[in-house]
Order: C-alpha cells, then structure tokens, then sequence
C-alpha cells in the first residue's frame, strides 16, 4: 500500500507542494521504522521452561523500556502492557543500551553480545565451563573436546585407538589405515587377491585393468574376435562396423547406397536415400529424409 503511494506521488510534477509535503513524509516515516528497528536489541531464538521455542526477533519498545515477546502472557500479539514483564536487563537509558557484565555492544552497536568465555543466557552472559580435556570452540561460546577425545556426557573421554588405526581427520574418532578396514571395531587387513589392487579409499580391491570381479577373484576378460577392451577394463566392446551378438561381434550388412552411422553401430542411409525395411531407396522428391543422413 505503501509502495502504490510513493509511486503514485512520484509520477505528480514535482513543482507540487502537495507532492513534495508527501514524498518528505513517508521518506521520514521510513527512515523512523529503520532507526526504532537499529535501536531494538535483537534476540536470539531459544527455548522457554515450557519447551517452546521462540524465534529470533527483535524486543517491543514502550514508555522507555523494552518488552520481550515471550513475556506478553499467552497473547504475544499485545502490546506491552503493565501487565507485562519488562526486562530491566537492557533498558535504554538515554538512547544507549545498557550492556551486561562479561558483555559488548555488536560490531553495529545496536546489540550486546557476550564477550569469548562467555554464553548468552535470557539477558545476562554466563560463563562457560569447559570441563577437563577440552577446549572453547571458535565462537568462544562453547566448547568442543580436544583432539583425540570424543565427547561424552557432558566430558570428554580418551578415544581408544586399536591397533593398524590412527585419529580421524577431525581427531573425534579413528580411522584404519590404509590396507586395512574396520570390523567389530578392529582394523583387520584387506585380503587382496591375483590380478588386484587397493581401491582408491584403501579399504577394498579392485581388479587389474583387463580383469573382471567373479566372488571373490579376478577373471580375465575374454575379448572375441572384431573386438576390444572397454574403457573401464572390466568388459569388451566391439569394433566400428560389427554389432554385438551374445558372446561375438557380427559384421554389420550395409545395403547399397548405406554407409555407417557415427557411432559405428548401425547403418543410415545415404543423402537423397530413405530406408525402408533393409535397403535404401531413392528419394523421387530428391528432398533429404529425416531418417536419412544430412
């Protein structure tokens, strides 16, 4: 509705005293929501003792004082009323916000956040308590188990490595080396059959190019004549001109006036030629068929 306004005063001659009254207006109207906005401390979403979950937001302003909407009674739709719950924690006290011990304003200034050590609880900051074996984490508002312990309620254990394992990347857990693979939480090695190699990630084999996986062996390929290895070495293809029929390569019939395709699998049929059934017959239009080559 707003937006309609402004539009519809912007395309009014400017010389208007009336449209520029009006313009001036809602510029002001506009730039009073963005400063009340700047100045509301901004809230960050938790959860109430009832279990409920409350949306980041910003607090209601009133008489001098913010308001939470979490503190509205069971009508967060209201306005602040006596009623209500202020929080005294971060009154405004001369267009300034009163910040908390073991706290700062925001790289805005339009907030307070606690200071590294130290979490935002409600509208105070509490100190984090970081048990032994662990650390603050790179927020500074919690913490994390250092490297080689996992957490564990609410403590951080040592993490018991077997042997033929080393720490994971992250140092929260651990990992089998390579030639090796996890089993009932042991590192047991990977048996590698003939014509094998590791895979890529250490912990299985595949087979040599040119053999192919039967249980648990590798078999060679066996290529049939008018054919060749495929580009993975693990099956055959045959070559340009022969199609493949079960277990050999057929040599493609090509009819008079046909030649072979572009992937050397089939055949089309010449330009002024169409096919039909397995011959190519002359165009009398002489106009190129679709089903013809170009």
């Amino acid at each position: 509705m707003l937006l309609r306004k402004i539009k519809k005063l912007i395309r009014l001659p400017m010389h208007n005293d009336r449209t520029v009254f009006g313009i001036s207006l809602i510029f002001l109207l506009l730039t009073a929501s963005q400063l009340s906005h700047a100045a509301s401390p901004w809230i960050d979403g938790y959860k109430r003792a009832d279990g409920r979950y409350i949306e980041p937001h910003y607090l209601f302003h009133s008489n001098g004082k913010f308001y939470d909407r979490d503190a509205l009674l069971d009508t967060p739709e209201r306005l602040p009323s006596d009623e209500a719950r202020t929080l005294d924690v971060v009154p405004v006290e001369n267009n300034t916000i009163k910040v908390p011990e073991n706290a700062k304003l925001n790289y805005l200034g339009t907030d307070w956040e606690c200071v590294r050590g130290f979490r935002r609880q409600a509208f105070s900051c509490s100190k984090v308590e970081v048990p032994d074996n662990a650390e603050l984490n790179y927020s500074g508002n919690d913490w994390q188990c250092k490297r080689g312990f996992r957490q564990a309620q609410g403590s951080c254990d040592s993490i018991i490595i077997p042997e033929n394992s080393k720490l994971s990347y992250y140092g929260n857990s651990w990992d089998c080396n390579r030639g090796f693979q996890q089993r009932n939480g042991e590192c047991i090695a990977v048996v590698v059959p003939d014509n094998a190699r590791l895979d890529q990630t250490g912990t299985g084999w595949k087979c040599n190019y040119g053999y192919i996986q039967q249980n648990e062996t590798c078999e060679r390929v066996e290529i049939p004549d008018n054919a060749k290895i495929n580009y993975y070495g693990n099956d055959w293809n045959c070559r340009s001109g022969y199609l493949k029929q079960q277990n050999s390569c057929v040599a493609i019939r090509i009819p008079e006036n046909g030649r072979l395709n572009y992937l050397g699998n089939s055949w089309q049929c010449k330009r002024g030629y169409f096919k039909s059934n397995d011959l190519c017959i002359k165009n009398p239009s002489k106009q190129p068929d679709p089903q013809t080559a170009p």
